[in-house]
């Protein structure tokens, strides 16, 4: 118990930073995003990452939280699950500066969910726009999105990103384009396609870091893809899956 009690009295000023983060956030939402609040909100996020000194760099990690947070709030700007959206981003941030500052133990698994949460709202954002721009346009955007997350989770957890491990992150970020394109075909919900696209792209990260770390099996194999076609087949049994109910 005093050991918990001491962790969270560690976390108390990112926690508060993370609530900070929540505020400017929310007070931008409130003014519709003008100018001047969603300047306020990209400098103040800044400023508080920049005023840690981070140890761990994440900035892909933050540049995407910052884009991604505005496009989100207005994509469900009309519902009811704005205030928990906020809370999450918020959560998010928090897990930035924790990450970055090195207060959490098991940084490297703290900075796996980040990713996985930040692909997944990335994912969601690409599945419901409503196509009144060019599809090449956003596909180009989320081909970016993914290969500098991907590096950036690569460096992170201390794999050098040297040639081949660049050029197979390319060609897994162009796979994973395509299989967005497909589900964009697919009669489905917009977050049971970025549901199989995370479990899709973090399925080739895991075979990728075991191969890396010279762990990688043929059972391993097979059972990733058991996992990912399980999983796939139970979500598009879902198509009224949703996230805000």
């Amino acid at each position: 118990m005093k050991k918990w009690l001491t962790n969270i009295a560690n976390q108390y000023p990112v926690i508060l930073q993370a609530l900070l983060f929540g505020l400017v956030l929310l007070i931008a939402v409130i003014e519709e995003f003008s100018l001047l609040p969603t300047l306020v909100f990209f400098l103040v996020s800044i400023w508080l990452y920049r005023k840690n000194k981070p140890v761990q760099k994440t900035p892909i990690a933050l540049l995407s939280t910052l884009i991604i947070s505005p496009i989100l709030i207005n994509i469900f700007n009309q519902e009811r699950g704005l205030l928990p959206l906020i809370i999450i981003l918020s959560f998010i941030f928090f897990l930035i500066l924790g990450i970055s500052t090195a207060s959490f133990n098991k940084r490297k698994d703290w900075y796996y969910l980040l990713v996985v949460i930040l692909f997944y709202l990335a994912s969601i954002i690409f599945f419901s726009l409503d196509r009144s721009t060019p599809l090449f346009l956003e596909s180009v955007l989320f081909a970016v999105f993914t290969l500098l997350t991907y590096r950036e989770f690569f460096r992170v957890n201390g794999y050098k990103s040297k040639t081949p491990v660049r050029v197979i992150l390319l060609v897994i970020s162009l796979t994973t384009l395509q299989l967005t394109w497909i589900l964009l075909l697919m009669p489905i919900h917009f977050t049971v396609a970025a549901s199989i696209t995370t479990l899709y792209a973090f399925t080739i990260l895991e075979t990728l870091i075991r191969h890396l770390q010279l762990s990688l099996t043929p059972r391993y194999i097979r059972l990733q893809i058991m996992v990912f076609v399980l999983l796939t087949i139970i979500l598009l049994t879902i198509p009224n899956f949703s996230i805000t109910g």
